[in-house]
């Protein structure tokens, strides 16, 4: 058995998580970015910040010295509203950018973007930001430091310009469904899944099935909807719209190609 043990090319490392490991303490203050997980493809991770090709989103999350647990989050939002709320001013970023694959040089491109909807489940601010062919979203959380945001961020193209794109009016659209995580790995502690797009004039409510069978109510508000669970694939995708007139149809939420 000893023999065994001194096969083990790790036996001499300190164990992980202790006070004095230093490549852990490193590791614990880097900047991270993180990819964001989609049912369709896996995009490619780029730089925070940087543009990135059509179809590609960003994530990008600010430091801490621990996961988050989500513990606060509710299956049915605290407030709704276009409004992007003054505590956020500053931490969602104004602009998405992109890299221009068709030009000389290949440019960075910036698209404006604005709130479309904001939404508050327990200690969670979740905006959907839109702009003439693009959208980004942003998950913020009060930080451990006074006066401090824990904020995550992720961004792509739409697959039509925001004025042209428009569902019929007892359907929706859906520009996002996927996972992106606050922890190492997208199934981590601190994975969520989240999805939006718009919303038909003539739906009032949608409700979305979660993993475990029950159901979280997304946001609806100015012809946009959305709404996001804690854990790795937490949505189903599969959603029941309220229409109108009082009646109620079962949808699957497919995402949109972007372009």
């Amino acid at each position: 058995m000893k023999a065994v043990a001194e096969l083990d090319p790790a036996r001499g490392l300190r164990s992980p998580g202790t006070p004095h490991d230093a490549a852990l303490e490193a590791i614990l203050h880097t900047r991270r970015r993180v990819p964001l997980h989609t049912r369709a493809a896996r995009p490619a991770l780029v730089s925070a910040g940087l543009a990135v090709a059509a179809g590609v989103a960003i994530v990008v999350a600010s430091p801490w010295s621990t996961p988050t647990a989500f513990a606060t989050w509710t299956r049915v939002p605290s407030q709704v509203t276009s409004a992007l709320p003054a505590g956020l001013a500053g931490e969602c970023a104004p602009v998405t950018r992109w890299v221009d694959d068709d030009a000389p040089g290949l440019p960075i491109v910036e698209v404006p973007v604005r709130p479309v909807l904001t939404e508050v489940r327990g200690d969670y601010t979740y905006v959907v930001q839109a702009g003439e062919d693009a959208w980004s979203e942003c998950l913020a959380t009060v930080g451990a430091a006074p006066g401090a945001w824990d904020v995550v961020e992720n961004a792509a193209r739409l697959p039509e310009p925001l004025d042209e794109d428009l569902p019929a009016a007892d359907d929706v659209l859906t520009y996002q469904l996927g996972t992106t995580s606050w922890t190492s790995g997208a199934a981590g502690a601190g994975a969520l899944t989240s999805a939006f797009g718009r919303a038909g004039s003539d739906v009032t409510a949608i409700e979305v099935i979660l993993e475990d069978g029950a159901t979280a109510q997304a946001s609806v508000d100015g012809g946009w909807w959305a709404v996001w669970a804690p854990g790795a694939e937490a949505l189903t995708g599969e959603a029941r719209l309220t229409l109108r007139d009082g009646s109620r149809r079962d949808v699957t939420l497919e995402v949109r190609t972007t372009h």
